[in-house]
């Protein structure tokens, strides 16, 4: 392979090393050339350049943590509805009624109010056992007084939809690989996939794969090169950084 085209190559941002790789792919599908497409060079090359489109459309952080977001905000405004609904009726007029609240606000005024404050692991374990408390038989008559038992079966699933949507996001973050880890081996991939070209048409004398060198270089001639990054670059993605919120 031409120096010359080895270094756009790695010069290249990612975005036109993906495009390069796939135009390069399409034009051996294209020529329908049994020795490019039976070539060991283009099966790994299409392999690797699966990997590195996938890893560059991956969801960033902010994404992922929408629904996450979600769920923790609605499980913290529905306790505080129910906290101050509860706290209020415990001086309600009906004795009755008074001692129903009294008894679901021991439950829910087992860590306070304010919860926002902690490590949302320490949040989560709290709600959870204050659920867990709202739950128990001897709260179920009182609850029902007070009209709370829809409440604390949408709290509870709440609370499961939160942590179901956390874990989603913890994996889905921990499981992508990124382009910049991959961007090195496409590189040496796509290089390989041009040598072994080149070598086929020399080899066999055939016109159309000489034909289809040709092409795969004005392709790697096209690709545009950015004098501030290159190819070898790394960028932190926003999906590896501490989280910032819920």
């Amino acid at each position: 392979m031409k120096h010359t085209n080895s270094s756009r190559i790695t010069k290249a941002s990612n975005e036109s090393v993906a495009m390069l790789s796939k135009r390069i792919l399409e034009a051996v599908v294209q020529s329908n050339i049994q020795e490019a497409l039976n070539g060991k060079a283009y099966q790994a090359h299409a392999e690797l350049s699966l990997q590195f489109a996938k890893a560059a459309e991956k969801q960033q952080r902010k994404e992922l943590s929408e629904p996450v977001n979600k769920h923790y905000n609605d499980r913290r405004e529905l306790f505080a509805t129910m906290y101050v609904y509860a706290k209020g009726l415990c001086n309600a007029p009906d004795a009755g009624m008074a001692e129903a609240a009294q008894m679901v606000f021991k439950a829910l005024n087992m860590y306070g109010q304010f919860l926002g404050n902690l490590k949302v692991e320490v949040q989560s374990f709290r709600y959870i056992r204050i659920i867990e408390a709202l739950k128990q038989p001897e709260l179920t008559a009182a609850l029902t007084k007070m009209q709370l038992t829809a409440k604390v079966a949408e709290l509870d699933s709440v609370q499961r939809a939160y942590e179901n949507q956390f874990a989603d996001r913890s994996n889905k973050i921990r499981e992508n690989v990124s382009a910049s880890s991959l961007r090195r081996a496409l590189n040496e991939a796509i290089k390989l996939h041009i040598d072994e070209l080149n070598w086929l048409a020399r080899q066999t004398g055939n016109e159309d794969l000489r034909k289809l060198c040709t092409d795969v270089d004005a392709r790697v001639a096209d690709v545009k090169i950015s004098p501030q990054r290159t190819g070898n670059d790394t960028k932190v993605d926003a999906s590896e950084q501490p989280a910032q919120s819920a």
